[in-house]
């Protein structure tokens, strides 16, 4: 990693541990207004243990303008309109010594373009967001050959608004953007996650930037409380405090996640997700808690939880992973939420395993200490019980390669071959084969469930089958560590 990358995982840190209040828990959205460019990304910031860990969320946002397009805009336009005592200066005779010096006075000028002070998020209706027309005066400069002693131009507020658009439009947009992801992830979690902005770059000393971020953060937690707003240009700590995030985001996550121990001391947890009614295809519903089978505690991870499930052959499982479970969980007040993961919240699918025969199953994962971050893995174990006794009738241990995706900022299962068209998942047969999730896939899986249960029926009842009385059981919760 390079010095200059390096440093912007440190920013990243150091904002993180320095300007973002004492919350254990928070989502960030990261705003960079440089002045060709606007990056942004939104992270899950967790300490914990005197540590803080960033999750991204979501992907990175970036797009072309800022403060830099807005005055090469004016300077153009300087260059075609500027006159002087002697009458209007020709492009030919417009040097850069003129127009540095009027880009100079149009900065001085910004705050005064139809506002006799800066903005105040205090007092949002004192700040008119309109412009007006500006008028810029310079004295010749000292190396400028010419009579002239003075020099002037005229922006009108139709040209001045025009430049500004262009410059700002989709920057803004793509805050917009971010703004309302935020919501949205705030929206979806627990009440005392909080959120914050922070934004940074030379783009945010603009005021009417700060206005407009400020008036769309108003409408968009109109009915909650709107997330502050941090300028890092205000009493910054370190001179390098503005850095690019969509360039650092990937860097930062995988920084705070190099192997699958941190990954799960930092709070991961994994799930045994169960699918009620047919199996597979049509109208059938995943149990909105997983139940918990590996997460961290104080004596490592070395033994697993495990869960045990009485099935009729018809019920999907699949294991889910939560990346901020174990954190999530033990905020709340209820101590079953310990034992189990809310599959609505940040859940994503870690491997499905399919449909079980008949009987009683138990589902053990497990990490071992010390791998080596090349070839890391979990360790899957699936028991056939005897009326949930330590007593089985089938068993296998299966290890699973994970690595760690920078794209999405989890840990995934590599399979042991070469699988084509896995954006639908993977998946592990009850044959202990990795197959990609594909229709071909739920279509087997589907034909199967209902040949299971027109079998239950046909020997039970000699009656056709009424698939809404066919589920899975949760029999009972064993445990081999500590919460």
């Amino acid at each position: 990693m390079s010095g200059a990358l390096m440093r912007r995982c440190t920013d990243i840190e150091h904002i993180a541990d320095r300007r973002l209040g004492t919350d254990a828990s928070q989502y960030v959205l990261f705003l960079d207004f440089g002045g060709h460019s606007m990056n942004g990304c939104l992270y899950y910031v967790r300490r914990a243990g005197g540590k803080t860990a960033l999750f991204r969320v979501g992907d990175p946002i970036a797009t072309v303008g800022g403060g830099g397009m807005w005055e090469a805009s004016v300077g153009d336009f300087c260059t075609n309109h500027t006159t002087s005592d002697n009458g209007k200066v020709s492009s030919q005779e417009f040097s850069y010594l003129l127009r540095n010096e009027f880009l100079r006075e149009f900065r001085t000028r910004l705050i005064a373009l139809g506002n006799n002070n800066p903005f105040k998020e205090e007092s949002p209706n004192e700040f008119k967001s309109q412009f007006e027309d500006i008028d810029l005066t310079i004295a010749k400069p000292a190396k400028y050959s010419s009579i002239s002693k003075r020099f002037h131009v005229n922006i009108p507020i139709h040209d001045l608004t025009k430049m500004f658009k262009k410059a700002f439009l989709q920057p803004l947009l793509e805050a917009e953007r971010g703004i309302r992801n935020l919501e949205a992830e705030l929206a979806s979690s627990q009440k005392d996650i909080r959120g914050r902005i922070v934004v940074s770059g030379g783009g945010a000393n603009n005021q009417r930037v700060k206005y407009y971020l400020f008036k769309f953060v108003e409408m968009v937690f109109q009915n909650t409380v709107s997330p502050p707003i941090v300028y890092l240009d205000q009493n910054p700590e370190t001179p390098n405090e503005s850095f690019n995030t969509a360039k650092g985001a990937g860097l930062a996550t995988a920084k705070a996640h190099q192997t699958i121990q941190n990954y799960i001391k930092n709070g991961a947890a994994f799930g045994i997700q169960v699918q009620r009614g047919r199996g597979g295809g049509g109208d059938e519903e995943w149990d909105d808690f997983a139940a918990m089978i590996l997460a961290n505690n104080r004596r490592g991870m070395k033994e697993s939880r495990y869960h045990t499930f009485q099935t009729d052959g018809t019920n999907r499982f699949r294991i889910v992973c939560d990346p901020f479970g174990l954190h999530q969980s033990m905020s709340q007040t209820d101590t079953q939420s310990l034992r189990y993961l809310d599959c609505g919240a940040h859940t994503y699918d870690f491997l499905d395993l399919f449909m079980p025969s008949q009987g009683q199953w138990q589902f053990r994962l497990s990490v071992t200490e010390n791998q080596s971050s090349e070839h890391e893995h979990l360790v899957l174990e699936r028991l056939m019980v005897d009326r949930g006794r330590e007593l089985w009738t089938t068993y296998d241990k299966i290890k699973l390669n994970v690595f760690f995706s920078r794209s999405t900022s989890t840990f995934l299962v590599r399979p042991d071959r070469k699988l084509d068209n896995l954006h639908l998942g993977l998946g592990l047969t009850p044959d202990g084969i990795f197959v990609a999730c594909t229709a071909e896939t739920e279509k087997t899986w589907f034909d199967e469930v209902q040949r299971r249960t027109n079998a239950i029926w046909a020997e039970k009842t000699r009656e056709p089958p009424n698939y809404e009385t066919t589920g899975a059981k949760l029999v009972e919760f064993s445990s081999d560590s500590e919460a």
